[in-house]
């Protein structure tokens, strides 16, 4: 791989984290708020912070494997699976 390449390559990954977190970010402030309104409400069914915990999770496991795969290029020169 060229320099060229690498800095592509580079910048695409940085992409996909930044992505990555943009959409965590999101899916946590919505389940603070799905949180508050389970107290405030104090209610018997919990439908929708159940759903936000799974986007929740969902999008943190996501933005993991992204760091993950950033940094495994940077530190290891190591390509992830999908590229």
């Amino acid at each position: 791989m060229n320099y060229k390449e690498e800095l592509e390559t580079i910048e695409r990954l940085r992409d996909s984290m930044e992505q990555a977190k943009a959409l965590y970010d999101g899916a946590k402030a919505e389940l603070e708020r799905a949180i508050e309104r389970y107290k405030q409400l104090e209610a018997t069914r919990p439908e929708s912070l159940r759903r936000a915990t799974r986007v929740w999770d969902f999008t943190l496991r996501n933005y993991k494997q992204a760091v993950m795969d950033f940094n495994g290029f940077i530190l290891r020169g190591e390509l992830p699976a999908h590229i």
